[in-house]
């Protein structure tokens, strides 16, 4: 199974307030696509808004906010079910 190095672009945006974690994480997933879900549901946390305030949803989900790269080299296995390997303490909610 792939595993992607997922980095946040602009860690400081607003937005990044409803994310646990706004560091690079380490995800092996069957697809870019999985490995951010992964990283979405295990990062989130709830966030209280104010009537009228927008709802994105999470910015790992979205291409511009999060790079995206499969690492093919290092210390991560390929084998193994779905899951986030860094940040080690990461725990799915």
């Amino acid at each position: 199974m792939p595993v992607y190095r997922l980095v946040p672009l602009e860690p400081d945006d607003p937005e990044w307030r409803a994310s646990a974690h706004r560091g690079a994480a380490v995800v092996r997933a069957p697809d870019e696509d999985e490995a951010r879900r992964l990283a979405s549901r295990t990062f989130r946390r709830p966030v209280a808004r104010q009537d009228g305030d927008v709802v994105l949803g999470s910015l790992w989900r979205q291409p511009y906010a999060v790079k995206a790269e499969p690492l093919d080299d290092g210390p991560y296995p390929a084998e193994g079910p779905a899951a986030v390997l860094e940040p080690k303490a990461a725990q799915p909610s």
